[in-house]
């Protein structure tokens, strides 16, 4: 027997209209079950933080790469003198425990950055490292 497991609202024009698609799935729950490594840096943020948030709450995967940037994405912008601007966060959300993330990133279980140097000569420490450990588990 399959099932609709969700309703899409999506954004048309100035409103959000419901659409049923055929997203179905079987008589039980899709688990999988291959090695799962996540590159991160400084420049991970938004939705993509949420996602690193539930991989380690799950305890599924490995973190590689650098604390992510720490905002949930809503914010608000202003202008400051001098053709510069600022951003504030301003949603704050935590860990399902409770734990802060906002300002601090969500932090790799394997903390790994690349320098200026390796970008200048194209090496990225984090992908290797990534590499590296997806082997260890394959």
């Amino acid at each position: 027997m399959k099932k609709k497991i969700f309703n899409i609202k999506v954004k048309s024009n100035q409103y959000f209209e419901e659409k049923l698609d055929n997203f179905i799935i079987g008589n039980r729950p899709i688990h999988l079950t291959q090695p799962l490594i996540i590159l991160s840096s400084r420049n991970t943020s938004s939705a993509a933080e949420d996602f690193l948030i539930m991989i380690d709450v799950a305890k599924r995967g490995i973190m590689i790469g650098e604390e992510s940037h720490g905002s949930t994405g809503t914010l608000l912008l202003g202008k400051l003198p001098v053709n510069r601007r600022f951003a504030i966060c301003t949603r704050f959300c935590t860990y399902p425990d409770g734990k802060e993330f906002i300002n601090i990133g969500v932090k790799p279980h394997i903390y790994e950055a690349t320098s200026i140097e390796d970008y200048k000569n194209g090496v990225d420490n984090v992908l290797n490292k990534g590499l590296l450990e997806l082997r260890k588990t394959i």
